[in-house]
């Protein structure tokens, strides 16, 4: 499957423009899957009532197979988020990463905006323009990085 470097990622991570509320909404979205391995269906469906943005900020997730967690954000998702809340007010039912039509976006819509960051992102990061950058690819990084970080440390090589 790979992985994308930590540079490539931050490439990535940087990409939208956050000048418009699509970046804003774009650059929140990525940061929180990437940095919690959430799946595309966890977070298109999150409403602002499971996003705990307080003095702790968290992330309520429904898995397949019923499974529930809520997962705690690393600060710098932290405060994204605390900023995207802010910005699109506190209703409990609203989504919290609508489309711009205010509904869920869909598994395609993500993988849009997915090649659209991809595209900005190949200038910081010319290494993407050779490589696959897909949802799930975005959700297994940390994993696979803290794997191979941690393989490498007692001397082994990943086999798959």
């Amino acid at each position: 499957m790979g992985y994308r470097t930590r540079d490539e990622m931050a490439a990535l991570l940087a990409a939208p423009d956050r000048s418009h509320w699509v970046g804003r909404r774009d650059h929140a979205l990525l940061l929180t899957r990437y940095h919690r391995g959430a799946r595309v269906s966890e977070i298109t469906a999150r409403r602002r009532a499971q996003v705990g943005c307080g003095a702790t900020t968290f992330l309520d997730l429904h898995g397949t197979g019923r499974t529930e967690r809520t997962v705690p954000l690393w600060p710098q998702t932290s405060r994204v988020l605390q900023a995207w809340c802010r910005e699109e007010g506190a209703a409990a039912d609203q989504l919290a990463f609508p489309n711009a039509r205010g509904t869920p976006l869909t598994r395609h819509g993500v993988m849009y905006l997915l090649q659209q960051v991809v595209h900005v992102a190949t200038t910081a990061g010319p290494s993407l323009r050779t490589k696959t950058v897909s949802p799930h690819v975005i959700r297994q990084n940390p994993a696979y990085l803290l794997m191979s970080r941690s393989m490498a440390k007692r001397g082994g090589a990943l086999a798959w």
